[in-house]
């Protein structure tokens, strides 16, 4: 007798369970809503989109970025955030991997509040906007490593939505002050 592994990958419309196509189309509308956000917050303090995930600010000799990116392993998001020194580009388009300093979303907010607030406090922020970047939900994460060639269900609309508002205010208040003391 053989043992047949089971197709993981198996369209869950036939089980009734779990439609993969709107999954998909989803996390496409999730990643809009958050693009969306970012430019509504960096746009009015100077910052121009570039491409799919990218938003420019130059003063001076600096070039300011913030890069939205997914993670490869889940429906997670980081927000980065650096300064690059133009005279070091040689004349190519700034990535964020060409910043010297640059810090996740979580990191610029903790490294501000770390002159207000105790350590702990500011850890407890920086895990709190981990969950805001996270859109899974949560109790449906797969126990088994095999799972993730699945996809896990994502929040729905008007949860994400609540989500994008928290971080467009916590973007607001921290990124800009922190670019423009990065770029001193």
């Amino acid at each position: 007798m053989s043992f047949e592994k089971p197709e993981l990958n198996k369209p869950e419309k036939e089980t009734g369970s779990f439609d993969r196509e709107a999954e998909k189309e989803k996390r496409k509308e999730i990643r809009k809503m958050l693009e969306h956000a970012l430019t509504e917050v960096l746009k009015p303090v100077g910052f121009k989109k570039e491409g799919v995930s990218t938003w420019l600010r130059e003063i001076k000799d600096k070039i300011q970025i913030v890069y939205l990116q997914k993670s490869q392993f889940g429906h997670t998001y980081y927000i980065e955030a650096g300064v690059c020194d133009s005279k070091n580009l040689g004349g190519k388009k700034p990535r964020i991997i060409d910043c010297l300093g640059n810090k996740r979303l979580e990191g610029i907010v903790s490294e501000l509040d770390i002159k207000e607030y105790s350590e702990e406090e500011a850890r407890e922020k920086e895990q709190g906007i981990r969950q805001l970047l996270e859109f899974e939900v949560p109790h449906e994460i797969p126990k088994k490593l095999e799972d993730y060639e699945t996809l896990v269900p994502s929040v729905d609309i008007a949860e994400a939505q609540n989500k994008i508002e928290s971080l467009k205010k916590i973007m607001k208040e921290n990124v800009p002050a922190w670019l423009d003391e990065q770029s001193k």
